[in-house]
C-alpha cells in the first residue's frame, strides 16, 4: 500500500518573520506592506487571523480589523533560505519528494520504508516536532493513500498538527467538504456547480461522469475521480512544472502603461528563466491585472507552436496588456503565467535553418552565462528598461515594493 504525506508550514512568510525575530512570536504579524491602501496581505500569522485578517485582503482593511498588527514588507531571499532548510528535513523521511511551494511538498513515505499508516503518522509527528524545535516553524501534515487525500488532510491538521485518513475511508473523508475545497475546483467551476445546487463533494459524486466531462472537458474526468476519493497521480521528484507564474503587488499603484509593460516584461523574463532551466518551451501566455478597486481581469493567448524565447512572447504580452489596460485606474497587482509547457525537443523541426531562431538561441545562452556569473540584475533589456529610474536594483534584479510575492 502506498502512503503519501503532504507537509506545509502554517502562515509561512509570517512564521519565518516570527522565527527570525523572537520578540514577534505570539503577536499579530502581517507581511505585505505597511498598511496603506495600496498594498495587500501576502501572509498573516494566526494571531492576526483571529481578528479576521486573511491573505490577499487589502492591508487597510487588515489594519482596521487588527489595529495592533505589525506590518512587514517581507524579504523573499530570507524565505528562500528557509525553504532550503526545510528540504533537508523532507529528505530524512523519503527519497521521493515533490515540492509544490516554498514551504510545501508531497512525500512518498512508502519509498522511505513506511509500511502502514500508524508508522507514517508517528514519523510525521516527529518531523513536525523537529522542525519546530530546530527552526521554530509550525508545520502541519496530512497522511493518506494518495496526494489528494494527503493534501485535503493537511487543511484539517492546521495549525501545527497531523491528520491521518485510514485506508478505505477516502470516499467518506472527502464527501462532507464543500466543492470549492476540492483540488481542481476553482471559483468559476464552483459557481457553475452551485447554480445546479451542487454544494458538497457528496453532491458532486452523484453527478454522472459523462455530464462532468461534457461540461468541463478532460478536467471533468479528474473532478469525477476526486469526488469519489480517487487519485492515482504519483509523487514526481524534480518533475517539470505544468505552469510557471510570476507576480507581484504594486505600491504605489501603477497608472502608466509603459511602466506596466516594463513590469510584465520583467516578470516574463523571470518566468522564462525557470522554463528554460527545465528544458521546456511555452505555448500559452496569460496576463493578470488587479485594479485598485480589487476587481481582477485576466486574458490568455496561445501560439500555434511552442517557443523557448521570451522575445517571441513580448509582442503577445503587449497585445494582452492593450486588451486589459482599459480603465483610468491604478493597478495594484500584476502577474504572468506560462502554460502548455512542452519539452524542448517536442516540436516540429524545419527543413532549413531559421536564422532568427538561431540568433535568439545564441543571445539567450550569452545572457544566461552573464547572469550566472554576475547575477540576474547584471542585464536589463527590452521594455524592462522603463523600470531603471523607478525601482531599486541589486545583483538579483529589481527590488519590488512587495518582494514576498516575487520570485
Amino acid at each position: 500500500m502506498k502512503w503519501i504525506a503532504h507537509v506545509d508550514v502554517d502562515a509561512f512568510f509570517a512564521s519565518v518573520e516570527q522565527a527570525r525575530t523572537p520578540s514577534l512570536r505570539g503577536r499579530p504579524i502581517i507581511v505585505g506592506g505597511d498598511g496603506d491602501q495600496r498594498t495587500v496581505v501576502a501572509s498573516c500569522s494566526y494571531e492576526a487571523r483571529a481578528y479576521g485578517v486573511r491573505n490577499a485582503m487589502r492591508t487597510t482593511e487588515a489594519r482596521r480589523l487588527c489595529p495592533d498588527a505589525i506590518f512587514l514588507p517581507g524579504d523573499h531571499r530570507v524565505y528562500q533560505a528557509a525553504s532550503h532548510s526545510l528540504r533537508t528535513y523532507w529528505e530524512d523521511l523519503s527519497p521521493r519528494i515533490q515540492a509544490v511551494s516554498l514551504d510545501g511538498a508531497y512525500l512518498d513515505l512508502s519509498a522511505g520504508g513506511v509500511k502502514d499508516g500508524a508508522d507514517g503518522l508517528t514519523k510525521l509527528e516527529s518531523l513536525c516536532q523537529r522542525v519546530w524545535n530546530d527552526l521554530h516553524l509550525p508545520l502541519s501534515a496530512g497522511l493518506g493513500t494518495s496526494r489528494l487525500i494527503a493534501r485535503m488532510a493537511t487543511g484539517l491538521a492546521k495549525p501545527r498538527g497531523c491528520f491521518w485518513v485510514r485506508q478505505g475511508y477516502e470516499r467518506a473523508f472527502v464527501h462532507p467538504f464543500r466543492v470549492d475545497k476540492l483540488p481542481g475546483v476553482g471559483p468559476k467551476t464552483a459557481e457553475m456547480l452551485h447554480a445546479f445546487h451542487v454544494e458538497t463533494v457528496a453532491d458532486l459524486a452523484c453527478v454522472p461522469r459523462e455530464i462532468l466531462v461534457a461540461t468541463f472537458g478532460r478536467r471533468g474526468e479528474q473532478i469525477h475521480a476526486f469526488a469519489d476519493g480517487r487519485d492515482d497521480s504519483p509523487v514526481e521528484p524534480g518533475g517539470p512544472p505544468r505552469s510557471v507564474s510570476r507576480e507581484t503587488s504594486l505600491s504605489p499603484w501603477v497608472t502608466t502603461r509603459g511602466v506596466l509593460f516594463g513590469l510584465a516584461s520583467y516578470l516574463l523574463e523571470r518566468g522564462m528563466r525557470e522554463v528554460k532551466a527545465h528544458g521546456l518551451r511555452v505555448r500559452t501566455l496569460s496576463l493578470k491585472l488587479r485594479w485598485a478597486g480589487e476587481s481582477e481581469v485576466e486574458q490568455s493567448t496561445t501560439l500555434p507552436e511552442a517557443t523557448g524565447h521570451e522575445a517571441n512572447l513580448v509582442p503577445l504580452l503587449d497585445r494582452l496588456l492593450t486588451r486589459l489596460f482599459t480603465r483610468r485606474l491604478g493597478v495594484s497587482h500584476i502577474g504572468i503565467t506560462l502554460r502548455n509547457l512542452v519539452p524542448r525537443g517536442d516540436h516540429q523541426g524545419e527543413l532549413f535553418p531559421n536564422e532568427e531562431e538561431e540568433r535568439c538561441e545564441r543571445l539567450g545562452e550569452a545572457l544566461t552565462t552573464i547572469r550566472e556569473r554576475h547575477g540576474f540584475g547584471a542585464v536589463i533589456r527590452g521594455p524592462a528598461i522603463e523600470l531603471l529610474n523607478l525601482l531599486p536594483k541589486d545583483r538579483d534584479g529589481f527590488r519590488l515594493r512587495i518582494p514576498s510575492l516575487t520570485r
